[in-house]
């Protein structure tokens, strides 16, 4: 006999690895050891090699472990996923961003849907799809004027407001008083106009004034009254 001569046993138990039941002694029987000489590793459930202590995604479903804890899946079955409804690996419960729009939860007054984010009038309909997104009774593509200044009052109507006007840079305004005399004019109007004379900056009389809007996109002018009233 040759003393020096010895079975390999690789966790040092006295037992040769030939017959111990437990070669790397970790406590996971060989017949059920995908790693049976590797102590830090048992089990590898989706069969990729890497053993469920090191491997992040134990079933391969995609969705992380901690994920699917935290979320209530099963992350050792890859029939149970939690919900991801962006399918960007991050369960909904844990994503910032549920429906992959760019807009944030805590932003979105559409965390579901992400086709929408911003809900401008609270009317419950998106501004993406919202005809009139601040729900002023214009809609956002039309050319709204409004027929009426209140200089001395706190309001929208203290200036006169065309609604969209700055969807046309080029739009040439001018308002005519009732002796077709011209008291106001301005190309690229932002309305900001207080019925004032545009030359003396004095307040101009209460009355009616006419009004022309050219958008310069080769449509016809948009005319009519508008009233100072104080």
């Amino acid at each position: 006999m040759n003393e020096n001569s010895l079975s390999p046993d690789y966790d040092s138990d006295g037992i040769p690895d030939c017959l111990d039941p437990d070669d790397d002694n970790d406590g996971c029987l060989d017949t059920e050891d995908a790693f049976p000489f590797d102590a830090t590793e048992c089990l590898d459930t989706d069969a990729d090699g890497e053993g469920n202590n090191k491997d992040l995604d134990d079933d391969n479903d995609g969705q992380m472990d901690e994920y699917e804890i935290d979320c209530g899946s099963d992350p050792l079955n890859d029939a149970s996923m939690s919900d991801d409804l962006d399918t960007d690996g991050i369960p909904d419960c844990m994503d910032p961003d549920i429906d992959g729009d760019g807009c944030l939860n805590y932003e979105d007054a559409f965390p579901y849907n992400p086709l929408e984010c911003v809900d401008s009038d609270n009317d419950g309909l998106g501004d993406n799809e919202d005809p009139d997104d601040n729900n002023d009774g214009c809609e956002d593509t039309d050319l709204c004027i409004s027929e009426l200044i209140t200089p001395n009052e706190m309001g929208i109507e203290s200036v006169w407001l065309i609604q969209n006007i700055t969807q046309y840079p080029n739009a040439h305004v001018r308002v005519f008083d009732r002796h077709r005399q011209l008291v106001f004019e301005q190309q690229g109007y932002k309305s900001d106009w207080d019925g004032k004379y545009q030359k003396s900056k004095k307040p101009l009389p209460a009355g009616p004034y006419y009004y022309m809007v050219q958008l310069n996109d080769r449509s016809a002018a948009r005319t009519g009254w508008l009233y100072i009233t104080y």
